[in-house]
């Protein structure tokens, strides 16, 4: 009996984890929502992207330039409406995770990758079989698949890479004169 529990536990933790299935050309869709170049240095894309996710209230979990990945994590609470990244049904408690890939093309173009998911405490923390109780994490994680708010994402990232942009060349002029 205890062989069975063990198997069954797996099991209902994968299939409560799972990402929605797509097809090949919603995934190609999602891709390309999830992905935007910009026409600027790979230092101004990783110094942009993090200032951006901290004035939002991400805490930055890896950041490790050399690796080209970042990534931030933000408990959703009843006064944020996480316009820098709106998705639908994100409820009060929740936790949305980032995980931001850098490609560097050349010296000054870089494609930016964001991947969101979210995760929500179900509350139970306790898996019922009959009169069997067995803790597990009680949290369910669930990709973000909503073309619009990679959108939303990358239109405001574009925003303080452009003013992140705008400023070093400012001071690069000054230093000149």
């Amino acid at each position: 009996m205890f062989k069975k529990i063990s198997c069954i536990v797996p099991l209902f933790l994968f299939i409560a984890c799972a990402p929605p299935e797509l097809s090949p050309e919603q995934s190609l869709a999602l891709k390309q929502a999830q992905t935007r170049q910009y026409e600027v240095s790979y230092l101004i894309a990783w110094q942009s992207t993090i200032g951006f996710l901290q004035d939002n209230y991400y805490d930055i979990g890896q950041a490790n330039k050399e690796s080209l990945i970042l990534t931030a994590s933000k408990k959703k609470s009843s006064q944020d409406n996480m316009k820098e990244l709106p998705i639908t049904d994100l409820k009060k408690n929740s936790i949305v995770t980032l995980t931001i890939f850098f490609d560097q093309i050349d010296e000054s173009n870089i494609k930016i990758r964001a991947n969101a998911n979210w995760s929500r405490d179900d509350g139970t923390g306790l898996y019922q079989m009959g009169a069997i109780s067995i803790p597990i994490s009680g949290k369910k994680s669930q990709s973000i698949t909503e073309l619009a708010t990679y959108k939303v994402f990358h239109d405001n990232l574009s925003r303080e890479i452009q003013r992140r942009w705008v400023a070093e060349k400012m001071r690069l002029d000054s230093k000149k004169n």
